[in-house]
């Protein structure tokens, strides 16, 4: 009857997750990169006529779901989200196949559950982030290492894992701020002495590591230069120390929660192998999000996932002994992952069943105030591209420029309050990185000739409140960018943009 629950209550997630998504707004950072890889499809040259200051393996894996929706005549949205909806179907079925496998006492469906709830149960809004896609394909390796340091005998098969290996070797490649996980597994390896440097899936790892370094340097000669000339100011576009990024947010302190009842009753946990494994990739993953220092909630998301599915080992494996520290600590392990699982699965509930989501509404408001704007030209002068790349993906609005949003220059000049703006640097005072943004975005401006032109704007209560800075005054210190915006005027606002449209019979230089 528990297994049978188990498994039902996985199967029940993963439908929920699948309704939720498709009811959701799609995440703008998965809908800018499916947009680099249809322009590259179309022969774009990525970080020159695309400037992502994210390595290129996560746009080359956006391209086959492209080409397919294309080949098909299905959106590539509906594509990319089947496609990951799948693999983590997929994945945490392979969990549950290793752990059984491995770990026999574990009650059958306890990982599926576990890993159900982590991989699609969780992801919401981050759904297809980086991070989710990591966890996803790091998932069925971190499972094959706790089997391993039990010192069990390998039932996977000769393919098995390599296949693991070569899975985490992508995750990793696609955020190698998170390789912390896979250091701390080795490490744990050694410390046991088992020889973690002939697994297979460890070589594969490195393998592919070192194959994904030749092939950026082969296909993608562009991405170090640009790392070059934009790194140093990403690295304080908004920067938080250790202590910030890891206080007073729900996920970092599951995540250490976890981590605690893990120490506190690590002798009486089974398998305890598999627990040692999850509680030191909980803990890579925290300094992984530590190590990105920008404090962004899907930073998170991989310590959150991994410490529900070692909760959910925890509190559903049975312990060795009958002993009271064993019930102490499966209790606990069950209370935060029933807390954990509340606070989202009632989220994505809502929105598999309710109404459309507050971020469709404020899209859909910005819509009806934009007008038609399928295959025109769209302008956004804004820090961040908000409900305004929907314009994109739903609208079907044509982006002008090569950023996905502009950052650069916030971080450039100090804030200061409306209605006073900051000393904007002449061309012989900006620095380098700040000329060749400009430029850039005054030359994509004025060969586009947009019909629409959207200014972020503070509008509180509705949108994005952090856009201090005054974009149109900015550029227009540029001449050819002033004699461009002399042909729009402003015809209304909504949901955090001033809408501006071209001037009836105006000529645009």
């Amino acid at each position: 009857m528990r297994s049978r629950l188990l498994w039902s209550a996985g199967v029940l997630v993963a439908l929920v997750a699948l309704a939720c998504q498709w009811r959701i707004g799609f995440n703008n950072d998965n809908a800018w990169l499916l947009y680099c890889a249809a322009r590259v499809l179309d022969g774009a040259r990525l970080y020159v006529d695309l400037v992502e200051i994210n390595p290129p393996l996560i746009v080359w894996l956006n391209i086959p779901a492209v080409w397919l929706g294309r080949f098909i005549g299905v959106s590539p949205v509906d594509v990319f989200r089947a496609g990951v909806f799948l693999a983590a179907l997929g994945s945490a079925a392979w969990c549950e196949r290793l752990a059984r496998r491995g770990f026999p006492a574990l009650p059958s469906g306890a990982v599926f559950c576990s890993a159900a709830l982590a991989l699609l149960g969780l992801p919401v809004a981050w759904f297809g982030q980086r991070e989710h896609l990591l966890v996803v394909l790091m998932a069925p390796y971190l499972v094959q290492s706790g089997v391993r340091m039990a010192a069990a005998r390998d039932h996977s098969g000769g393919i098995g894992p390599l296949a693991a290996g070569v899975l985490a070797g992508l995750g990793l490649a696609l955020k190698p701020q998170f390789a912390g996980i896979w250091l701390l597994v080795l490490g744990l390896g050694l410390r046991h002495r088992r020889p973690v440097h002939r697994w297979v899936e460890n070589r594969a790892i490195v393998a592919v590591g070192l194959l994904y370094v030749t092939a950026v340097v082969a296909w993608a000669p562009d991405y170090l230069p640009l790392v070059r000339r934009l790194g140093g100011a990403y690295a304080r576009y908004r920067a938080e120390g250790a202590a910030e990024v890891l206080a007073g947010r729900f996920e970092p302190l599951v995540a250490l929660l976890t981590v605690g009842i893990y120490l506190a009753y690590r002798r009486v946990i089974e398998p305890r192998a598999l627990g040692g494994v999850l509680a030191l990739a909980v803990a890579g993953s925290l300094a992984g999000a530590v190590l990105q220092g920008k404090g962004f909630d899907y930073h998170y998301y991989p310590a959150l996932a991994l410490a529900c599915v070692l909760l959910g080992v925890v509190a559903l494996a049975p312990p060795p002994l009958p002993d009271p520290g064993a019930r102490w600590g499966r209790a606990i392990a069950a209370a935060l992952l029933a807390i954990v699982s509340a606070a989202y699965l009632q989220a994505g509930v809502r929105i598999a069943l309710g109404r459309e989501r507050t971020e469709m509404e404020a899209y859909r408001t910005l819509e009806r105030a934009v007008g038609p704007v399928r295959g025109r030209p769209l302008l956004v002068l804004a820090p961040r591209s908000g409900f305004a790349f929907g314009l994109v993906t739903y609208a079907g609005a044509r982006w002008v420029g090569r950023f996905p949003c502009l950052w650069l220059p916030p971080v450039l000049y100090q804030p200061v309050a409306p209605p006073r703006t900051p000393h904007y640097r002449t061309d012989v005072e900006m620095p380098g990185v700040e000329r060749w943004f400009r430029d850039a975005v005054v030359a994509d401006a004025v060969q586009a000739k947009p019909d629409v032109i959207l200014v972020g704007v503070p509008t509180p209560g509705v949108g994005p409140e952090d856009y201090w800075f005054d974009f149109l005054g900015y550029f227009s210190t540029a001449p050819e960018f002033a004699s461009l915006m002399r042909g729009y005027q402003r015809v209304g606002q909504a949901t955090g943009y001033e809408i501006y449209r071209k001037r009836e019979g105006s000529v645009l230089p």
